[in-house]
């Protein structure tokens, strides 16, 4: 674990220190024109939740060894990320930032007996759980929503496919289909989801 905390401890540190901040955003950028929206969030959010784990895991450690304040850190950091994630705008991000804030739900502060945290350390943890950024809100990510989808629509038009996701190549175009009507259909699909 001491190897690995001296290789990953850098890095979790820099996390906590910009999930702190009132944004946090990693920029998704496309190598290529080929590629659609929706590819780019997917390794993104894989990367994400790899974050919440080190710092699950660090936190772990940490109450181990009786650095509660430490854990504490982890722990608001690990949900700080989980609030700036699902708020980006896909509804996968949304998601994901709801699996990172029970990532850290699952982290007992109070795990060991030999070092258990003090009233002061858990009014700690209370108060900065209680000043978190707010939760995501699902009309932002039927937007992206949205967006992606027609930009699917776009490039399978194109005789593109995702195959990044397993989707099968582009559609042949003696198929005869109108893709403007498809996108029509499309907006009309998000344009009958509930908002908040």
């Amino acid at each position: 674990m001491e190897a690995w905390l001296a290789e990953n401890d850098p890095a979790m540190d820099l996390v906590g220190e910009a999930v702190r901040k009132p944004t946090f955003h990693i920029p998704l950028a496309m190598e290529d024109d080929a590629g659609q929206l929706i590819a780019l969030y997917l390794p993104e959010m894989e990367r994400t939740r790899s974050f919440a784990r080190a710092l699950s895991a660090r936190a772990n450690h940490r109450i181990a060894a009786g650095d509660i304040d430490g854990a504490i850190d982890d722990i608001i950091s690990c949900k700080r990320l989980g609030r700036h994630v699902g708020q980006r705008g896909m509804l996968t991000e949304v998601i994901v930032g709801i699996v990172i804030e029970s990532i850290a739900g699952t982290i007992g502060v109070a795990g060991s007996l030999e070092h258990p945290p003090s009233k002061g350390q858990l009014q700690r943890l209370v108060d900065e759980s209680n000043d978190l950024p707010p939760q995501a809100s699902c009309d932002k990510a039927f937007v992206s929503e949205r967006y992606a989808a027609l930009d699917l629509v776009q490039a399978m038009a194109n005789g593109k496919g995702l195959e990044e996701l397993g989707l099968p190549g582009g559609i042949p175009a003696w198929i005869g289909l109108d893709w403007n009507l498809i996108a029509r259909r499309v907006n009309e699909h998000y344009d009958t989801l509930p908002t908040s």
